[in-house]
């Protein structure tokens, strides 16, 4: 673990005067966080539903279906669908934002490929990814708050959807 220190010190008074007592400020100590691993190093299982797979921890369940439960109780989904044009694809992120992103506290996070939702408290995160003729998407949703460490593991988690080997 990695910290460092840092003091600062102000004086008060003019330049005319002699400064009585330097004032300083409180010791801030910074403590480095152990970053969350990248994708290709999580390992774990590969959970398929036929048309996408995703890696997920070997902590997590999968019971056969691309379903399960995390370590922490939250459910996970992985759920793929193919795709015949662009119009479908924007259906399919339209329907998305329909159904998560008007939840109160939702977050949206939309680019021509990728659509992110994040519930309040980072109770539920919904990514859905286009690909070539398909799209794949990770739902993975809590009962309680998730701390933004578990919420990044879980977007790494969905980095790692990919479509199914045909």
């Amino acid at each position: 673990m990695m910290l460092a220190t840092l003091t600062l010190g102000a004086c008060s008074g003019s330049d005319d005067e002699p400064a009585e007592t330097p004032t300083t400020a409180p010791t801030v100590v910074l403590t480095a966080v152990a970053p969350i691993p990248a994708p290709d190093v999580l390992g774990g299982t590969l959970a398929s539903d036929g048309i996408c797979q995703v890696s997920i921890p070997d902590d997590w369940s999968d019971d056969g279906t691309a379903r399960g439960r995390t370590s922490l109780g939250a459910r996970w989904t992985l759920f793929g669908n193919l795709l015949g044009s662009d119009t479908e694809w924007a259906t399919a992120v339209n329907l998305l934002k329909n159904q998560q992103g008007v939840r109160p506290g939702a977050v949206v996070d939309e680019t021509p490929d990728r659509i992110v939702i994040t519930q309040a408290e980072n109770r539920a995160l919904v990514v859905r990814q286009r690909f070539p003729g398909r799209y794949c998407e990770l739902s993975v949703a809590s009962t309680s708050d998730v701390t933004p460490e578990t919420l990044a593991l879980w977007t790494q988690i969905a980095a790692t959807m990919t479509p199914a080997d045909t």
